[in-house]
């Protein structure tokens, strides 16, 4: 009888544990970027690393990435830069893609780009280019990126990466 109900009480837990991990995010549950730190000096030799569910990135002000992931061997990828160089990313992992909002610097002005890359492929789902954004402001909710840039509330739609007007 004992074993039974031991098998009953794992069981139970097992399954309220489940349905606990398994729990959709709440409607209307606001999700932030995470800002990455620069390494190295303030141009082009400078690089920003993080992690994110065992992957490590290493991307180059100059947009050249690398992933790598536990023993696999390591993958690079390339986000567009175009003129100037990376000033500042930030990251967020979404449905096991990777949100990048990366802002750009050259001599003349600031510019952005939102990314949604595939982890396992490291392709690119879509780019959005962007005026200049505050990364302080990011935020996903109700299927799309949120952020503040110059003077007005820019919405991404998270599916198609098409720009929405309120």
């Amino acid at each position: 009888m004992k074993p039974i109900l031991l098998l009953l009480l794992t069981l139970t837990a097992s399954l309220a544990w489940a349905q606990e991990v398994t729990k959709p995010a709440a409607q209307g549950e606001q999700r932030v970027f995470s800002k990455v730190e620069r390494v190295g000096e303030d141009n082009l030799r400078s690089f920003f690393m993080f992690s994110v569910s065992g992957h490590d990135y290493t991307i180059r002000a100059d947009g050249r990435g690398e992933r790598s992931f536990e023993n696999a061997r390591s993958r690079n990828f390339t986000l567009r830069v175009e003129q100037g160089h990376i000033e500042q990313i930030s990251f967020l992992e979404l449905e096991g893609d990777l949100l990048l909002i990366y802002q750009l610097s050259d001599k003349q002005a600031m510019r952005a780009y939102v990314v949604r890359l595939n982890q396992t492929t490291l392709k690119t789902l879509w780019l959005r280019p962007v005026s200049a954004v505050d990364l302080e402001t990011a935020r996903v909710e109700a299927g799309y990126l949120k952020m503040n840039a110059a003077n007005a509330v820019v919405r991404v739609d998270l599916r198609s990466g098409e720009l929405v007007k309120d």
